[in-house]
């Protein structure tokens, strides 16, 4: 993923362009675990991965797993007007979707949180302090009860 962001950094940089890094973290993801059991986990990361990549199309965009149930998304040459409302939208597809337990068939939905910085690509070259800051909004989308965006856009 470093080595990715280093192209895109240094590519978005040269055209001037913004970049969004966002952490997307599922809600109470443990709890799921602890009912539902781990099928219902592992059930639970491959629709979020699929409605991601349903969401966010573009070839450019970058999508990695970070972590237990947390996820990096990169978006280069973002509309900057518009990227908190396409994470809104994901959230609202993401919390609409039902779950079936492949154990038992029981059904449920999950919700996420989401921090993202949105900033010119010469913000900084080391994709850490992008994540540092995308990690602060992420913890206060947590702080303010979940299920919810917190984005900050920097000008340089």
């Amino acid at each position: 993923t470093e080595k990715q962001f280093l192209k895109i950094q240094d590519l978005c940089e040269r055209g001037q362009d913004a970049i969004a890094v966002v952490l997307l973290d599922l809600d109470f993801f443990k709890k799921v675990n602890d009912t539902y059991g781990h099928l219902a986990g592992d059930e639970c990361l491959r629709v979020m991965a699929e409605v991601l990549t349903s969401h966010f199309k573009r070839d450019v965009d970058l999508l990695c797993r970070y972590g237990g149930e947390e996820f990096v998304l990169i978006l280069p040459m973002c509309n900057t007007l518009k990227v908190e409302q396409h994470l809104n939208g994901f959230r609202e597809k993401l919390a609409s979707v039902v779950i079936t337990n492949p154990a038992d068939q029981v059904t449920f939905s999950v919700t996420v949180s989401i921090g993202a910085i949105i900033a010119d690509a010469a913000y900084s070259s080391t994709l850490e302090v992008w994540l540092k800051q995308a990690d602060e909004n992420l913890y206060k989308a947590k702080e303010q009860g979940r299920n919810c965006v917190v984005c900050t856009l920097v000008t340089v």
